[in-house]
């Protein structure tokens, strides 16, 4: 794939209903922000990228994570502000991401 080395990935403020799938095979992804667009969901795929350590994902309609989230084993940082999360999505949260800062 031509941007298999892409490390870092800024999507935000161009309006995406639907979390593009294909970013799920950058897997050299460190750092992805698709903060202000109108996302809804994340796949279970987005899991695959096990270097990502900082996902910014502010401003969009999202309730919840994927349940398989905890297998971002490197993930430090996740920012989920403007979003519909529910205080039981963020105990769920918080105990599948405990190396993780969340930022509500």
């Amino acid at each position: 794939m031509f941007f298999e080395n892409l490390e870092e990935l800024n999507l935000e403020h161009n309006s995406i209903k639907v979390f593009p799938k294909e970013i799920s095979k950058l897997s050299n992804l460190k750092t992805l922000i698709i903060n202000n667009n109108g996302i809804e969901t994340l796949p279970e795929a987005i899991t695959s990228l096990s270097k990502l350590e900082l996902l910014l994902l502010s401003d969009n309609n999202i309730e919840k994570l994927p349940r398989n989230i905890s297998d971002l084993k490197n993930l430090k940082t996740l920012i989920l502000k403007g979003n519909k999360i529910s205080p039981q999505e963020k105990e769920r949260l918080k105990k599948q991401l405990p190396n993780c800062k969340i930022y509500w």
